[in-house]
């Protein structure tokens, strides 16, 4: 011990000598906190989190979780020495640094999870919670708080092995570690009454079923027994952004309530909320010797910035160190050529597409009904008074096919090499089937459905189902997802030409999904997914099935069917030949108007290294934890 603390007292010597040295120059010594001040753009006014060190300001509860960091420790002025080399100084130990992303949307503050919006939950599963499971960027399968999964001869018995020795987060009190108490109260939690969690339905139908039985073994084993076989169980529990079941802790919610734990974020992954304000920034900082993975970043702020150009000119001038962008500014950002900059890029990871909305034929399932309905419908729940919604369910009908002639003229009034040309500067192609990848649409046979460009079919379609001058709609677009609005305007453009006018709503994100959640939406809705997806039944089952909470459009009998016989099929190759039927009954039914495929690309500033993005992340990027300083 006299030895190390004589090595201590020389290091101590030499730091003082290096101050004084400093202080006779008459030099300041170099911030340990990185400048957040972000300068706005010449069009729009420019959204900033707090410096690291600023303690986070006094709003409300509704708004707001906050937590103070605690003071530096003020540092004695030193004595002057004469000078002595002193050696640099070696890289710091640990998470350090700021890291700043400019989203598009920074999600409203909201842990519970039947309370949560989509884009709430995809914060929260992104970087401060975390599910039963993960993919990596090859689509393979690991566990997270899930360390082993087992199903027994019969498929119809599932054990889950929990990690143990997980704590969650201490910043509004201690609530001990995850257990199988947490992992139950959870997956309770997300399908309460009314619920607005993007799985509700499938957590429902694949965990806690009728006839479904969830059962705590001990404290990190629990056991599901099911009535039938479902393909589907890691598809609602692996990180895949809002498509995910994050956990919550059961203690902590029950000890402060519902209310009050909403704002008060208790995860257990490797980075902790410090600071959060709706529409406007939330600030994470690195949970040191995590159980899984340290951050290299010692903070990261996401902060919003609603118009694009105000990103680029942030990114521009080094006050963004990534963040979303269409590809558009890509190219912007390329043509000012900025040093160090470097590009995340990921081809052919994003699927346009339009959602028609309005296509609601199974309001008289039983998820609908009684008193307490599991999905609630709005009011008017069922609108067939637009061209191209049939007032009729019966395919066979006169009314479904007059719709269907209107859908399939909007449907080739569109030119899709020309939006590719346009939109995604040639990086990318024509797409035809929603939710397939390339590999998945080759290897299933499904190559031969195509969309052709035909403005005179296009003409005669509408002529024969009785608007020979066309018609006017609705279109919406939103903040969210990057390039939204481009898409939309270059579609309406082209629909002048068989004579149907496409009236522009532009709508926060946050402010068009409760008409997703109500069914109460009759637009045509431009917006994109990544197609890597386990299987195109992950998406199909998200967005067209009838029981859940959320959907994007189309609810049919014939459809709810297939998704059903689809879940229940645990051989592969059966399961996607049912799956292939479910791809050709939409494009058959023109209920599916998939547009284009484009690549993504994040810029990187010059500090930021590559990280690989585990499958479904990349429109938020993803496993932030991994990502390296340069």
């Amino acid at each position: 011990m006299p030895g190390l603390l004589n090595h201590r007292f020389i290091f101590l010597g030499l730091l003082l000598v290096l101050a004084a040295i400093i202080i006779a120059c008459g030099e300041e010594a170099t911030p340990t906190a990185e400048p957040t001040a972000t300068p706005a753009a010449p069009s729009a006014p420019t959204a900033a989190a707090p410096a690291p060190t600023d303690a986070p300001a006094a709003t409300s509860a509704a708004t707001t979780a906050a937590v103070a960091p605690a003071p530096a420790a003020a540092t004695p002025a030193a004595t002057p020495a004469p000078a002595v080399a002193v050696p640099s100084p070696a890289m710091p130990e640990g998470p350090s640094g700021h890291l700043r992303v400019g989203m598009a949307e920074v999600a409203p503050v909201s842990h519970i999870l039947h309370l949560q919006t989509y884009s709430a939950l995809k914060y929260d599963t992104l970087l401060t919670h975390e599910p039963m499971f993960r993919r990596d960027g090859e689509a393979n399968l690991h566990g997270m708080l899930v360390k082993e999964w087992e199903v027994d001869p019969s498929g119809l018995m599932h054990t889950f092995r929990l990690q143990e020795g997980v704590p969650w987060h201490t910043t509004f009190g201690d609530y001990g570690e995850f257990s199988a108490d947490d992992f139950i109260f959870s997956l309770n939690n997300v399908i309460t009454e009314g619920s607005r969690h993007s799985r509700a339905a499938r957590v429902r139908r694949n965990f806690l079923c009728d006839g479904c039985t969830l059962t705590k073994v001990d404290d990190y084993t629990v056991e599901l027994q099911r009535p039938t076989i479902s393909v589907e169980i890691t598809w609602d529990s692996f990180r895949n952004g809002g498509g995910s079941v994050a956990m919550i802790s059961k203690n902590h919610v029950e000890t402060v309530g519902e209310e009050q734990a909403n704002f008060e974020s208790v995860g257990t992954g490797s980075w902790r909320l410090v600071e959060a304000v709706t529409d406007d920034f939330r600030r994470v900082e690195a949970v040191v010797d995590h159980w899984r993975k340290t951050p290299e970043f010692a903070e990261m702020s996401w902060v919003q910035f609603g118009e694009e150009s105000t990103r680029v000119a942030n990114f521009l001038t080094g006050d963004l160190d990534t963040g979303q962008f269409s590809l558009d500014s890509v190219d912007e950002i390329k043509q000012a050529s900025p040093d160090g900059v470097d590009y995340l890029t990921f081809p052919g990871q994003i699927l346009w597409r339009f959602n028609m909305m309005g296509h609601n034929y199974y309001n008289d399932h039983e998820s609908h009904l009684g008193d307490n309905p599991q999905v609630p419908l709005g009011d008017p729940a069922f609108d067939c008074s637009l061209p191209y919604i049939s007032c009729d369910r019966d395919l066979h009908s006169e009314e479904w096919a007059n719709a269907l002639k209107v859908r399939r003229a909007l449907n080739i009034a569109i030119d899709r090499q020309k939006l590719v040309n346009n939109l995604a500067f040639g990086e990318g192609e024509p797409w035809y089937v929603n939710y397939w990848d390339k590999a998945q649409i080759q290897k299933w046979g499904m190559t031969d459905l195509n969309i052709p460009y035909d403005l005179e079919e296009a003409k005669r379609l509408l002529a024969e189902a009785g608007y020979a001058d066309g018609f006017e709609m609705d279109m919406v677009v939103t903040d969210r997802p990057p390039g939204s609005d481009q898409v939309g305007q270059a579609v309406a453009v082209m629909w002048q030409d068989i004579g149907v006018e496409a009236t522009i709503a532009r709508l926060p994100y946050v402010a068009y999904r409760p008409t997703l959640v109500n069914r109460t939406a009759t637009e045509y809705h431009s917006y994109n997914n990544t197609p890597s997806s386990p299987e195109p039944l992950n998406y199909y089952g998200t967005f067209h099935t009838t029981a859940n909470g959320f959907h994007f459009g189309a609810q049919h009998p014939v459809l709810e069917e297939m998704l059903l016989e689809a879940a229940r099929t645990p051989d592969e190759a059966a399961r996607f030949e049912v799956q292939g039927k479910i791809a050709r009954w939409l494009f058959d039914q023109e209920l599916a108007t998939p547009l284009f495929g484009e690549n993504l690309v994040w810029p990187l500033g010059s500090k930021l290294g590559r990280w690989e993005v585990g499958v479904g992340n990349i429109d938020w990027l993803g496993d932030w934890e991994n990502a390296p300083h340069r």
